[in-house]
């Protein structure tokens, strides 16, 4: 039905949709290269906790990358928009939240060695019992 309006549509002009198109796929490929970038610098791995530090980064970025973080425990895990808005509101807010089976927890976190804490959010699985708190690196642009 939408195409059949859409075709009777004397005000769209299909060259100018095609091209907005083709300008909307190559920002989508631009973001997930950047989120994919940002989640090898700012995400770390130990113990069964991934911990991701989200500072300074867009609400978009931050949103690819805890999706990545929480797939990568949970493969296949599709969490609605609201589920998610709720979630990374939570965790901006220092609480902790399960969502798809992952435990997520905001705040600040100490390495192994207590050396150092940053503002990083903590995802594992529901099964996971760490001895320690996450790994977050604040050296990392």
């Amino acid at each position: 039905r939408l195409r059949k309006a859409l075709a009777g549509a004397d005000w769209l002009d299909p060259v100018a949709a095609s091209r907005s198109a083709a300008a909307l796929a190559e920002a989508e490929t631009a973001l997930a290269w950047t989120a994919e970038a940002y989640e090898n610098r700012r995400c770390a791995e130990q113990n069964g906790i991934i911990s991701f530090d989200h500072r300074n980064l867009p609400r978009e970025l931050q949103r690819r990358i805890v999706l990545a973080c929480m797939a990568k425990i949970n493969q296949g895990i599709e969490p609605r928009g609201e589920e998610l808005d709720r979630l990374i509101a939570g965790l901006k807010a220092g609480r902790i939240a399960t969502l798809a089976g992952v435990k997520c927890e905001g705040g600040d976190f100490e390495d192994v060695a207590g050396h150092w804490s940053a503002p990083c959010w903590a995802f594992r699985g529901l099964t996971i019992e760490p001895a320690s708190r996450s790994v977050c690196d604040p050296g990392h642009a």
